[in-house]
């Protein structure tokens, strides 16, 4: 058997495991949703908003436009079985993309190892959702999130090790895509050029590359503050407020006292107080900063373990240093103010990812051509696309 074809089989095994499990009877029965959603209520408000075209500028802004539209699309115009079969999808697309980044990686069984570590080190480290391997239980949005940061990480393995235009513009789209659904990867972009710079990739292609990246990106955005511009008479590019409960939190602690209400507080007065704060006392900031951190650090323990071990391991390969640099990023980015688990869900598949390479001894060399690579890293683009879509 040629091993184009064993690749092929391997990949079509992955996705009908992923399928078989995913679509298990106890999965498709969960509970109501309305009981496990937590803040699904306001992203019913914003996707309902939009579709009716309500006059309700807090409504409209709150998110970013496509999780309230889907979560419109899937809890109130499809059914209860039409969300449950989208989560099963979502699952699937996630086991698949899992393993996919494994392979980039190297990881052993042509990176079905990569999903099998992330459910074994799951149930080690005893995670919120009890080791579940991938996300069709977590509560919305997280599955799609999920999706978005692993066809992001997808995306950036496979133009680490083949740096190109097409690579660029895929993963630039893929982060627009991402940024419309949630603002968790707005600094990704540059977080990358530096992740770049800092290993010696300092030329004018590599600057052109970035360029390319961060101006895709952006572009997806725009619109959303047009529509903001007209809804409220001021550009809002992300989440209006959203995250103002979590700054005060992270400034005041969770008892402590803050000379701002985040619930009552005009656009910008939060971030106005927090940056005083800051100035005023950043070595509590500082502190806090790392209390956050080491909190992330502690809630998969043994998964973080695991992956760090695999990336020392594994260090020279292109594919698994930007891999590292995502999760890396992803733990940074939300130690700024204190966030809810849930949120922390993408890091799991990439650090499981990153210990099932570190398993490997070498980095082997890719059993597929440049034009197959090709249609996966096209394929891996577009899943969360094909899901967003289908859910509307």
């Amino acid at each position: 058997m040629s091993r184009t074809r064993a690749v092929s089989l391997a990949l079509a095994a992955a996705v009908l495991w992923g399928l078989a499990w995913s679509a298990a009877p106890a999965r498709l029965h969960a509970p109501d949703y309305l009981a496990e959603e937590k803040d699904l209520q306001d992203y019913l408000d914003q996707g309902e908003s939009l579709l009716h075209r309500l006059n309700s500028p807090w409504a409209v802004s709150r998110y970013m436009p496509a999780s309230g539209l889907i979560a419109a699309a899937l809890y109130n115009h499809s059914g209860r079985d039409g969300w449950r079969v989208w989560r099963a999808a979502t699952a699937t697309a996630a086991f698949w993309l899992t393993a996919y980044l494994g392979f980039l990686c190297g990881a052993p069984a042509l990176g079905l190892s990569a999903p099998i570590a992330l459910w074994a080190l799951g149930h080690l480290s005893g995670g919120a959702r009890g080791g579940v391997p991938w996300h069709g239980s977590a509560p919305f949005p997280q599955p799609m999130m999920e999706l978005l940061v692993l066809a992001a990480a997808c995306l950036a393995a496979d133009r680490a090790a083949r740096p190109g235009v097409k690579r660029d513009r895929l993963l630039g789209t893929a982060l627009g895509g991402a940024l419309l659904f949630r603002s968790s990867l707005v600094f990704y972009p540059l977080w990358l050029a530096g992740q770049e710079a800092l290993s010696g990739n300092r030329g004018r292609r590599a600057i052109r590359s970035w360029l390319t990246v961060g101006a895709l990106a952006a572009v997806f955005v725009l619109p959303w503050g047009g529509v903001n511009r007209l809804v409220q008479g001021r550009w809002i590019f992300l989440e209006n407020m959203k995250a103002d409960p979590m700054i005060v939190t992270a400034i005041a602690g969770e008892a402590g006292t803050a000379a701002v209400d985040p619930y009552r507080a005009a656009p910008g007065e939060v971030m106005s107080w927090a940056l005083e704060r800051i100035r005023a006392e950043p070595g509590a900031y500082a502190a806090g900063y790392a209390g956050r951190l080491a909190g992330i650090l502690g809630t998969e323990p043994f998964l973080w373990l695991a992956g760090l071990a695999g990336f020392f391991r594994r260090r020279r390969g292109h594919e698994v240093r930007a891999v590292a640099g995502l999760a890396v990023y992803f733990a940074a980015v939300h130690s700024l103010f204190a966030v809810e688990p849930g949120h922390l869900a993408p890091l799991r598949p990439l650090l499981a990812v990153l210990a099932a390479a570190g398993i490997s001894s070498s980095h082997p060399q890719m059993p597929v051509s440049d034009r197959r690579r090709d249609r996966f890293a096209l394929a891996a683009w577009a899943l969360p696309v094909l899901m967003g879509g289908a859910a509307l």
